[in-house]
């Protein structure tokens, strides 16, 4: 079931972000959300320079696993933090009702 800010359309979802980030609640969510992607991405780009050395060093198995398993939890990290900054924009269009 979509919610209210998905079926927002373009403009109005930029006002509601707009809006949402000139509260003190909304730049604290937005560094703590900022700092979880960056935490995500740095996972990501780590997790593939271990694969490729890995790879060139003729590394064991579990150096493989190890990499894939970074993988996995910095992708999950990036998905959670912008599924986390949807239903807190959710949350934010439907008090504004």
């Amino acid at each position: 079931m979509k919610n209210k800010y998905q079926r927002m359309n373009k403009e109005e979802k930029n006002k509601l972000q707009k809006a949402y980030q000139t509260t003190k609640e909304g730049k604290a969510m937005l560094k703590r959300l900022t700092r979880i992607q960056i935490i995500g991405i740095t996972g990501i780009s780590f997790s593939l320079g271990l694969s490729v050395y890995a790879y060139f060093t003729d590394a064991l198995t579990w150096d493989y696993i190890n990499s894939g398993i970074l993988f996995l939890i910095s992708l999950f990290f990036i998905i959670k933090s912008y599924q986390l900054k949807i239903k807190v924009l959710n949350k934010e269009a439907l008090k504004k009702k």
